[in-house]
């Protein structure tokens, strides 16, 4: 799925780094650090050729060869990145000049390489992309199922980016002496309360959650999704448990729209399913169960499926 992609990539790569450093300083720590980078560089080779990626291929049968899947994934990096820049950076990089500009002046390190630094940061960033469009393709929307990740990543290298180039400028600029002035906080406060009111990596933002909470329509939803389901797990017909399956009144910021009644005659009998299976695991302990229970359930599910078929097929001429 790429989750663990981008942690092994950076982290590869940060442990390299490490190492070339430690034996041109001639540290005592370069061994250790050469160890550490083989046995990430390994564990990074055996996520490269898993077969998850060929299974994921011949599943969804909408793959990319690989160099237009790595094209892809820089543009695709680029147009989703650019819409996460928010507020609260640009806050975080008055607050960091401030407080680092002296520190980073008086490391003792140079900082000779911003632009490469920013190159192979952000190379890193766009790699992590590349698992989830190379698999499914770009139009699976696979890339969703791991923007938590894509964005925690993309944190790190911005605000890593940001310090690099606070210490360029501050090893090359040391006569200035940035301060924490007033305005400067109040302006970081006022960027930090206009960033609640954006939204980044496709989440709802902070104000509009807790409305949805304080209004009451988080819980006129859990109301009605819980009875919606009961009305699932009851009913004795697929007719009655898709015919339970109705718009909900009320759609809270915190949660995603309700896909039910778009798929609810191929999404119901699993449900049913699966509320019935839970029922009989709680009215009989394990190894128990009639097998009266197990017929009525696989007569209701193969109705289903069989119903299900004929709607399918009904328009398809042999």
């Amino acid at each position: 799925s790429g989750l663990t992609y981008p942690l092994a990539l950076g982290g590869t790569l940060a442990l390299l780094f490490i190492t070339l450093w430690a034996y041109k300083r001639h540290s005592h720590a370069a061994r250790g650090a050469l160890l550490a980078f083989v046995f990430a560089a390994v564990s990074l080779t055996f996520v490269a050729v898993a077969p998850g990626n060929a299974v994921r291929q011949a599943s969804y049968g909408a793959p990319m060869e690989p160099f237009a899947a790595i094209v892809q994934s820089i543009a695709e990096c680029l147009q989703t990145t650019g819409g996460w820049l928010s507020p609260q950076l640009a806050a975080a990089g008055l607050l960091l000049t401030a407080l680092l500009w002296k520190p980073l002046r008086d490391s003792g390190v140079r900082f000779r390489y911003p632009l490469l630094f920013s190159f192979f940061s952000f190379g890193a960033l766009a790699a992590a992309f590349v698992p989830a469009i190379y698999a499914t393709g770009l139009e699976s929307a696979r890339v969703d199922r791991i923007q938590a990740t894509l964005y925690l990543a993309f944190i790190l290298v911005a605000l890593g980016n940001i310090v690099y180039w606070l210490g360029w400028a501050a090893v090359r600029c040391g006569t200035y002496r940035p301060s924490l002035a007033r305005w400067k906080v109040w302006l970081c406060a006022l960027l930090a309360v206009w960033g609640l009111f954006t939204s980044s990596i496709r989440t709802t933002p902070v104000v509009c959650s807790t409305l949805s909470l304080l209004n009451g329509s988080a819980a006129r939803y859990d109301t009605e999704m819980t009875a919606r389901e009961n009305a699932i797990a009851d009913a004795p017909t697929k007719d009655e448990a898709i015919s339970a399956v109705m718009e909900l009144s009320v759609h809270p910021y915190l949660f995603a729209s309700d896909g039910l009644t778009l798929g609810k005659d191929s999404i119901v009998p699993a449900m049913h399913h699966y509320f019935a299976l839970q029922a009989l695991l709680k009215r009989y302990p394990a190894g128990a169960i009639p097998t009266a229970e197990w017929e009525r359930l696989g007569a209701w599910s193969s109705s289903a499926v069989s119903q299900a078929s004929t709607q399918s097929g009904a328009g398809v001429s042999p």
